[in-house]
């Protein structure tokens, strides 16, 4: 696997991280990790990840992993985040990949959604 290109960029305190890895065998693979923060807009978070997303060809196994700060196991999210990251996720047909907590509190904070079926893992609570 050799490292084809590396892409980075921040927008209202959350992070983006665009890697795309030529594999022998296969097609590229690409891997985007986010970081949100707790205060940035959700609005311009969900921007900014779908122009990554635009960027990679629609037939490309890609995954989106890392810490999105939405807890899609409360159910009493005032703000509706976690129905509007499962929106934005079936959009562009990715499965949630960890199906499990990903925090001591019990939340599921931390994601890895992907377009690649087959590849359901468990998150190691740190």
């Amino acid at each position: 696997m050799l490292l084809h290109s590396y892409y980075t960029t921040t927008c209202n305190g959350s992070k983006y991280i665009l890697v795309t890895f030529n594999i022998r065998t296969q097609r590229a693979i690409h891997i985007i990790c986010v970081y949100r923060s707790h205060s940035s807009l959700i609005s311009m978070f969900f921007n900014t990840l779908e122009t990554l997303i635009q960027k990679i060809p629609n037939d490309c196994p890609l995954i989106v992993l890392r810490d999105f700060n939405i807890d899609i196991l409360d159910d009493s999210n005032h703000e509706n985040n976690k129905q509007q990251l499962i929106d934005f996720m079936n959009k562009f047909e990715f499965k949630s990949q960890f199906k499990n907590i990903t925090t001591k509190a019990r939340s599921k904070l931390d994601h890895k959604w992907s377009n690649v079926l087959g590849n359901e893992c468990k998150a190691n609570v740190s």
